[in-house]
């Protein structure tokens, strides 16, 4: 998926299990759009949003 990155960078962030959840098939790893839509919005960042 391009908008995470490269699958390598995906693969170092389940071993640091700190990336979107995912689910182990045998040997390939899927991801719920569910869960990747979470995890993207938890790590949002509006720069037109001012801090008080």
């Amino acid at each position: 998926m391009q908008l995470l990155g490269k699958r390598e960078k995906l693969a170092q962030w389940r071993h640091r299990m700190c990336g979107p959840a995912f689910i182990r098939i045998g040997r390939r790893i899927a991801y719920h759009g569910a869960d990747l839509n979470s995890w993207l919005e938890a790590r949002r960042t509006d720069p037109n949003n001012e801090a008080a």
